[in-house]
């Protein structure tokens, strides 16, 4: 008995299809997904176009287009001189984890066209008689070097990790011993493995404050639980006209946090970049 004639399956287009796949998994870089773009006001445009010596359009006829990175002051809607910006998570994990990248020094970030290597928030034009800058670089980047952010990304990363992860062995010994004893750990008792390290973030987020506070950095963090931990938002005061008579911005460059161990007396105290208004209580 004859069989019928076997036929051969091309697996070209899959197997290029795979390596296709592999070099864009290679090729991903970070980005901040918060960010996007708009349309300057035109009275701004044409002041820009007027007063500056650069030309922001690709031909000097195209419009530049401004890159969103600071938002409205949610926790507070009545106040218009803070601004927020907002730092990514990673969705890299199974718990909240942020990107410990300053918005702006991410590798799929925008770049200034006229100067790719600037780290530093350039206003440029306005949105709604809000500045903005045409790069990925945050207002936040005014009063925080990279080095100290990530300090701070990273204590709070770490403090997250030990709360939520749920193969952490800790965590795992909480709940069988919570199973064996039929909830009576968590229910009567009124335990939480959890509890002490939220409530050890939350004094973390308090002593930083003081310590900006101390130092004349008119910034402010927003717990993440405040944000039901989908963003981490810092509070900023609202970016200014480069065209005002202001005390030019110099970076920081050296990192200055202290770890979250040593008391607020004990942080350093330095003068930093602007003063401003103080922080309004949340």
């Amino acid at each position: 008995m004859s069989g019928l004639p076997s036929q051969q399956v091309d697996h070209a287009p899959q197997q290029a299809a795979q390596q296709d796949m592999e070099i864009a998994d290679q090729n991903v870089k970070f980005f901040n997904y918060h960010e996007y773009s708009l349309d300057p006001d035109q009275t701004q445009q044409q002041q820009r176009q007027q007063q500056s010596t650069h030309n922001y359009s690709n031909d000097g006829s195209e419009e530049y287009k401004l890159i969103i990175t600071h938002f409205p002051n949610v926790y507070n809607d009545k106040d218009e001189n803070f601004r927020i910006v907002r730092i990514p998570r990673t969705n890299l994990y199974d718990y909240p984890n942020f990107s410990n990248i300053q918005p702006g020094f991410e590798d799929a970030a925008i770049k200034d066209p006229i100067d790719p290597e600037n780290k530093i928030f350039k206003p440029v034009g306005t949105v709604n008689n809000q500045w903005f800058g045409i790069s990925s670089i945050s207002p936040l980047s005014l009063y925080l070097s990279q080095d100290e952010f990530e300090s701070i990304m990273n204590e709070i990363n770490l403090k997250l990790y030990n709360a939520f992860n749920a193969f952490n062995w800790k965590m795992i010994t909480f709940n069988i011993l919570d199973l064996i004893s039929l909830g009576i750990i968590r229910t009567v008792l009124g335990l939480r493995f959890d509890e002490n390290y939220l409530i050890d973030l939350e004094n973390y987020a308090d002593n930083l404050n003081k310590s900006f506070e101390i130092r004349n950095i008119p910034i402010k963090l927003i717990s993440p639980r405040r944000s039901g931990y989908l963003s981490l938002d810092f509070l900023i005061p609202k970016p200014v006209s480069p065209y005002q008579d202001i005390t030019n911005i110099e970076p920081v460059t050296e990192p200055v946090i202290e770890p979250v161990t040593e008391p607020v007396e004990n942080f350093v105290q330095t003068n930093h970049l602007i003063n401003s208004s103080p922080i309004p209580a949340m």
